[in-house]
């Protein structure tokens, strides 16, 4: 009797979303902003005996990141015994099946929430207001049911910086023209759009505190993330996904996505809603986005039709558009209640995606034994598999200990168990020594691992050698040690050493090698901690001179592009600080060897962004500032305007398109402040900046615009091929490079790169850094038409004028997941 009277007391103290907000969630044109959804989350937990409210950070801009978790006021009292089950359902090597059998019983299906990671996708955010209410105040059996048998963690925004973002932006464009545009600057400060591709590289602060804080504490079951896609497809998309899924994703999961998005489905075609579709548009290929598939759960997509951010819109039939897999306007299996077009608004969206979360939950609540259950056999078969090789084997001695350490704090990060050897040790025939990595495949998450070390092998799914290509949703590979230029051994017959595990990974420390007190220390051009430790020298203006050739000292070999720093008191003096946490191996030397070098010096680097947001353009912000790499944003006035050789060094111009970067948006679209790109007039400021001895330095797709408009002798042998003949949808892909290049200085001769959408080159044969091989290319992923490529240039040097043109033709810094490359971009700034 207490417990209900204090229950209907907090009830009566909890306002219904409409009073809070003055309007109805999702009501046309009104948004809740993210204070006011903070400060709902906050009322209802502290009204609420099943709500609790936890604080996981701050987000890259400094804003509050929350967590609510929902039950019954019974379980939120228990919370840790319910961590403990899952922790124990997850490692079950040492449970009897009694013990199996009792946590099965006991334990709770946990379900992870996840809203707008992509801020224009506002409905999420927006529904999780009333989600809570309805959840903190219903007292029906079905919602009594569900708050009984699951724990629900609920995120009411993955990106709080952009939520803010949007509704200013929003309000700010409201009854003008330009109502319900998108804003012109990225909605994540480094990663825009990139922000839900980071699940597994760990780059952002906001994917960081959600894997955690959340997935590696809770480990949920079930992951539901909402999102939004275009406004003329089927109005509600959900799983089953489109093949392929990657193998590596344990069969018992592949069949639940089926189980729970078919039943999220039937619940709202059973409601009248319409156009509910699955089997079209998404794969489940790539570990980017699906984290929780790799660790025992499932991760259930939605995408609903957009309207203009919180404005209507009206489509009319002859409007709707078929997507990869399905007609929206036609009846067929996976969309057999049609929407025929009318009038589309945020709350249509809110309503569907309210239904679908209650049903997802119930779900869980239902079948939470077989959930349960499930996730114990999953981890069983991880610790007993069926496949697979016996362990991955990292050397510890590698040219790059910066990426070596980066690439284990990866796979610690993602719960990954990794073993150091405490002997030599044989396998696969080859001698190891001790300090070696040891990666068992028999782990609960040696499938997380064997996904981001394996080579991918993405398969052909047309239907004929002659049908077109079916294009994969997003990238086919994304092999670490490729990525990141890492010896990795996959050994397939068992061995046996004596190891211990390690409990966590810290960067090394620098060191030096021979006599502190040298005249001068030698970095090798190899690693990337090179690169991170000179940029921060030089701009502290520190002497730091660069080999063109290669060298002998001390019985060291030393090849073309060794950084060779003064070693002043300052420096001395500072230097154990400095190399914290920095793993490089600088050589004392004594004096500067007698060959062909240069004193380095900070450049003045002009990074291009303009007003169509770029997330390349971001990613280059989040490498610069990681790397210490001084910079200015440069912007289409600056560039129009003139005089760049009198402000600018280098210009950057990051992967975007020749159109975009040349005409922008027109005033249609946004307003006149943000319309136009560089225009004609830029594009010849551009030239004369570069003739009269700047560089320019494009990426990628941006390769087109010096291409065609600044008269140098190249050509894009891959402009006017059909995708019926040349297609590579973001693969990794072989290159011979000349590292005796100042841009490719430190690179192997034989390196990987990723391609996607990327241009290839014939220009004359002493201009070429980097070229594909006369054989096919392809390391990992998918390639078809390799033949196009055979000797085509990949990264080109052209001078012009007293300046030159430095056409990094493949996405070197790709979301922060290639460190391998890095070193081209680095390279052609201290060029």
């Amino acid at each position: 009797m207490c417990v209900h009277i204090t229950f209907f007391m907090n009830v009566k103290n909890i306002p219904t979303p409409e009073s809070f907000l003055g309007f109805r969630v999702g009501e046309d044109r009104k948004l809740a902003n993210w204070n006011q959804i903070l400060e709902y989350f906050k009322i209802v937990s502290e009204s609420s005996d099943r709500v609790l409210l936890e604080f996981l950070g701050k987000t890259t801009e400094g804003n509050d990141m929350i967590l609510a978790i929902v039950s019954s006021p019974e379980n939120l009292k228990r919370l840790d015994y319910y961590r403990d089950i899952q922790e124990k359902l997850h490692n079950p090597r040492n449970l009897s099946d009694d013990e199996i059998s009792k946590l099965i019983e006991e334990g709770k299906t946990i379900v992870l929430v996840t809203c707008s990671i992509h801020s224009t996708e506002v409905a999420a955010s927006q529904m999780s207001i009333e989600l809570l209410y309805k959840l903190a105040t219903d007292d029906s059996d079905e919602i009594k049911e569900i708050l009984d048998n699951v724990i629900l963690l609920l995120i009411p925004s993955l990106n709080p910086d952009g939520h803010i973002m949007v509704v200013d932006w929003y309000n700010k464009t409201l009854g003008t023209k330009y109502e319900g545009s998108p804003p012109p600057w990225l909605y994540h400060k480094y990663a825009g759009h990139d922000n839900n591709r980071d699940w597994f590289m760990l780059n952002l602060v906001e994917t960081r505190l959600v894997v955690e804080k959340v997935h590696n504490r809770w480990h949920p079951q079930i992951v539901y993330d909402l999102h939004q896609m275009g406004p003329y497809g089927p109005r509600f998309w959900l799983p089953p996904y489109l093949d392929p899924i990657d193998p590596n994703v344990d069969p018992i999961l592949q069949q639940e996505i089926v189980f729970m998005g078919s039943s999220m489905a039937s619940e709202l075609i059973g409601r009248g809603f319409k156009g509910v579709a699955c089997y079209a548009i998404y794969d489940a290929w790539t570990p980017a986005r699906a984290y929780q598939h790799y660790h025992g759960g499932v991760r259930i997509l939605s995408e609903a039709a957009s309207v203009k951010i919180a404005t209507p819109i009206d489509i009319k039939p002859q409007d709707l558009r078929p997507v990869i897999g399905l007609d929206p306007s036609k009846q067929r299996w996976n969309n057999p209640y049609p929407w025929r077009g009318g009038r589309w608004r945020l709350r249509d969206i809110v309503d569907y995606e309210l239904v679908a979360v209650l049903a997802c939950l119930k779900n869980a609540a239902k079948y939470r034994r077989m959930w349960l259950a499930n996730t114990v056999e999953i981890f069983k078969r991880a610790l007993k598999p069926e496949d697979g090789p016996f362990a991955f084997i990292i050397p510890s001695r590698q040219k790059d200990l910066y990426n070596l350490y980066w690439l284990l704090s990866i796979l610690h990060k993602g719960l990954v168990k990794i073993n150091v050897a405490e002997e030599a040790f044989i396998a696969d025939g080859i001698e190891f020594p001790k300090g070696t990595f040891i990666i068992y495949f028999a782990q609960p998450y040696g499938r997380y691992a064997k996904t981001l070390l394996e080579v991918q092998q993405y398969p052909d799914l047309r239907e004929t050698p002659e049908s077109p290509p079916k294009r994969p949703y997003d990238l086919t590979a994304w092999t670490l040690p490729l990525m990141m230029n890492i010896k990795v051994y996959t050994v397939n017959k068992e061995f046996k050493v004596k190891s211990s595990e390690l409990d966590r990974i810290e960067f090394p420390d620098g060191v030096v090698i021979g006599d502190i007190d040298s005249n001068y220390l030698v970095a090798p051009p190899e690693s990337n901690a090179s690169y991170k430790l000179v940029f921060s020298l030089l701009s502290e203006g520190m002497k730091v001179y660069r080999a063109f050739e290669d060298f002998n000292f001390n019985g060291i070999r030393m090849p073309p592009g060794a950084f060779i720093i003064e070693n002043n008191s300052i420096l001395r003096s500072r230097l154990n600080d400095i190399l914290k946490g920095l793993p490089v191996e600088l050589y004392a030397c004594k004096e500067l060897p007698n060959i062909k070098f240069t004193e380095l010096k900070i450049p003045k680097i002009g990074l291009y962004r303009g007003w169509i947001p770029n997330s390349e353009e971001g990613w280059a912000r989040f490498l610069f500032e990681m790397f210490n790499i001084p910079y200015i944003t440069i912007g289409n006035d600056d560039i129009r305007h003139g005089q760049l050789n009198s402000k600018y060094d280098i210009i950057i111009i990051p992967s975007q398109s020749m159109n975009n970067i040349v005409n922008g948006r027109s005033v249609d679209e946004v307003p006149p402040e943000y319309a136009g790109g560089i225009g004609n007039v830029g594009v010849d400021h551009l030239n004369e900046f570069v003739t009269n001895g700047g560089k320019l330095v494009t990426i990628n797709e941006s390769c087109e615009l010096p291409i065609k408009r600044m008269w140098i002798p190249v050509v894009n042998v891959l402009e006017g091929l059909k995708p019926n003949d040349f297609y590579i949808p973001g693969s990794i892909l072989r290159v011979v490079v000349n590292n005796r290049h100042p841009v490719g200085f430190g690179m192997d001769v034989d390196s990987a790169v990723m391609f996607i959408n990327s241009p290839a080159f014939k220009c004359p044969e002493e201009y070429v850094v980097a070229k594909y091989p006369p054989t096919n290319p392809l390391l990992s992923g998918w390639i078809l038409g390799e033949k196009y490529l055979y000797n085509a240039a990949a990264i080109v040097d052209i001078p012009k004028g007293y300046g030159r043109v430095i056409l990094l033709g493949v996405p070197v810094y790709s979301r922060c997941q290639t460190p391998a490359t890095f070193k081209f971009l680095f390279n052609a700034i201290l060029h």
